[in-house]
């Protein structure tokens, strides 16, 4: 994202309040993992021992299979819960 065009006049928006924060990006297998804290433990830490116990797994064979939107009419609580 270059900026924020067409906001002039729009009320409350300012813009340096509305950047771009960092995150601390981090890879295992085919599983892209975002963390907004810098100061978290590293991945392979919090991980510990599920990269060995998945080594049987073929995790580069993955692809995106089925995607299922429910349209509920209650509080997603609710519906989680139960």
């Amino acid at each position: 994202m270059i900026g924020t065009p067409d906001v002039e006049g729009v009320e409350l928006f300012d813009r340096s309040t509305m950047g771009m924060v960092p995150l601390r990006v981090e890879v295992w297998e085919q599983f892209i993992f975002l963390n907004f804290d810098a100061q978290a433990e590293p991945l392979a830490s919090y991980l510990g021992k599920i990269p060995e116990q998945a080594r049987g797994f073929q995790f580069e064979g993955l692809q995106f299979a089925e995607r299922r939107d429910y349209v509920i009419n209650c509080n997603w609580k609710v519906y989680v819960d139960n």
